[in-house]
């Protein structure tokens, strides 16, 4: 067993802004992003959610939890400042 200090980008997308002329709030992303993925996985073995726990499936697992909140179009997620992953499924 080993341990990552993973960076996480996520990216959304939209065909409309809102009334603020937004496609959503960062502190709203943010909060999304911490209570579903980042508290789950933090400390956590990965081995438990995620088989094989590699860089592009948790990528992809993150996108899947993600996706059912807010308007996704891509995770991408760093492994280490050279060697990342991004994760965006065709429709």
């Amino acid at each position: 067993m080993h341990g990552h200090n993973w960076r996480l980008e996520v990216s959304l997308a939209s065909a409309m802004l809102d009334e603020y002329g937004m496609v959503e709030d960062f502190e709203k992303i943010k909060t999304i992003v911490r209570e579903t993925v980042l508290e789950r996985l933090d400390h956590s073995c990965l081995n438990d959610l995620i088989d094989p726990p590699t860089c592009e499936k948790t990528a992809e697992w993150i996108f899947g939890e993600l996706k059912q909140k807010i308007d996704l179009e891509s995770v991408t997620l760093w492994e280490s400042q050279n060697c990342g992953v991004t994760y965006s499924p065709e429709e």
